[in-house]
């Protein structure tokens, strides 16, 4: 990929809604050296122009069709550029066919969903390369000057996204690794939970993917090449569709869409680590890794499988009623939040996919919130080898599950008798995701709240009652 000078990016695309570049601040550069992001200084040549940059800067504020020509306004530029050495040897890279295609998807969202998420902490798109302007919900003035008209050609081969600063309307960072305040979880969690259920209202990830026995993914995966109705394969298997469809010379909407499975540490993508720690002697190595059940006729078939691979199997999205959209890299450094902590937003969208909300909470869990607040009031100054879940945990779950059942998908769907989202499956289905957020981390490198982590996995692993859900569910998943 082209380098791409940053001001003369944001240069043009601002001159495609008439405005003008004053100031282009690098801020910092993207993971491995794939880009940068700057902060972004414009003016609005006229008034359009204004109401517009308003709109997407402030969505909220009474004043927005009040702004003038003149008027400032705080953006950020996210530039993808691969490094050089992409172009010699890494084409079958997994970890950088994952990144590539992860700023396609983040891409794809500011577009094309972001639109729908009115009221939810999220920065608004201005004006992004590629594919511009397929979702037409909004009034976009263009510029019809020579600079804007011949922007799209002067950007080929650009990955770029011009979007709101965050920081106007939510100044505090939640920082890199840090630990949140009580009130920044609560605002996390009411985030995350209304993030979630909003995907149910756009009805994506009910019933978004094939059902039928033909087209299931295998143990941790996504569906077969051949299907997956336009979403994001996992990054080699993504690479191969993408190689037969320009070899038959077919077009279609490749590279238009989100993960099929969100997040970036689900086993199918993470096979390397998954063979290096069943290669290791380490405690989590026969945990994760020895066969699941031990009996030679178990009726699931899981006999031949892994734990890792019977708990990546249930987290597989598969169009079940409480799947849903899924942020994918849940932590601290990744939303800002206002002064008081109690509004938050998110940014950082590379995997953003389908999937259930607790791959989310694993992750902010061990990540972004205390032991202390976890355990609650069992916290007794240290920690057990084995932990079954405290006060703390369970209240946190507890305000996320009602938050998340307050959406007018969920309140419409119990009123019919359908229940979208039991406790009993919920609390399953986070203990499944602590095991699989666990096996990545034994496998990659362990940090955050490390000590609970294991201790909550040991417990989930000795307990009998969810090995048991969890074949039946692996069960279920073959009718």
């Amino acid at each position: 990929m082209i380098p791409h000078d940053p001001a003369q990016v944001a240069r043009l695309l601002l001159s495609r809604h008439n405005c003008t570049l004053v100031k282009c601040t690098p801020i910092q550069r993207l993971w491995a050296g794939y880009g940068s992001i700057c902060a972004i200084t414009a003016q609005a040549n006229d008034d359009d122009a204004a109401k517009y940059a308003s709109r997407i800067c402030d969505p909220n504020s009474l004043a927005k069709g009040q702004a003038k020509a003149g008027a400032e306004f705080k953006l950020i530029l996210k530039l993808i550029t691969a490094p050089e050495s992409s172009s010699a040897g890494l084409g079958l890279d997994e970890g950088h066919l994952r990144k590539m295609f992860s700023y396609e998807v983040e891409r794809y969202f500011y577009e094309c969903i972001v639109p729908e998420l009115d009221g939810l902490g999220v920065a608004g798109c201005f004006a992004l390369t590629g594919g511009e302007n397929r979702n037409k919900s909004q009034d976009v003035p263009r510029n019809s000057n020579e600079e804007g008209e011949d922007s799209a050609d002067r950007l080929d081969g650009c990955m770029a996204i011009l979007m709101a600063d965050l920081r106007n309307l939510f100044p505090v960072s939640g920082e890199k690794r840090s630990v949140l305040s009580s009130v920044q979880v609560f605002g996390a969690l009411e985030w995350l939970a209304r993030f979630h259920s909003r995907s149910w209202e756009l009805g994506i990830g009910l019933g978004s993917i094939p059902t039928s026995s033909e087209s299931r993914p295998g143990p941790g995966s996504g569906v077969d090449g051949e299907q997956g109705l336009g979403f994001i394969l996992p990054p080699l298997e993504e690479h191969a569709r993408r190689i037969k469809q320009k070899q038959k010379h077919e077009g279609g909407d490749i590279g238009q869409n989100v993960w099929l499975n969100g997040g970036y540490t689900y086993l199918s993508t993470r096979r390397k680590e998954y063979t290096s720690l069943a290669e290791d002697d380490s405690e989590w190595s026969s945990a994760f890794c020895d066969p699941f059940s031990n009996s030679p006729t178990s009726i699931t078939g899981t006999s031949s499988m892994s734990t890792a691979e019977a708990a990546a199997l249930c987290l597989t999205p598969r169009g079940r009623i409480m799947e849903s959209l899924i942020h994918g890299d849940v932590k601290s450094e990744n939303l800002f939040t206002s002064r008081s902590g109690e509004d938050v937003a998110f940014f950082d969208f590379q995997y953003v996919g389908l999937g259930l909300g607790v791959c989310d909470l694993a992750k902010l869990f061990t990540c972004s919130v205390s032991v202390e607040m976890l355990l609650g009031s069992d916290f007794q100054g240290y920690l057990p080898d084995s932990l079954s879940i405290c006060t703390g945990e369970k209240e946190l779950l507890e305000r996320y599950h009602r938050s998340l059942l307050r959406s007018p998908q969920s309140r419409s769907r119990s009123q019919e008798g359908k229940g979208i989202y039991d406790w009993d499956t919920f609390l399953r289905h986070w203990e499944t995701a602590l095991v699989d957020w666990c096996r990545f981390q034994a496998s990659w490198g362990f940090w955050g709240n490390t000590e609970w982590l294991e201790a909550r996995v040991r417990s989930i692993l000795n307990d009998q009652g969810w090995r048991n859900w969890l074949e039946d569910d692996i069960e279920k998943y073959k009718v």
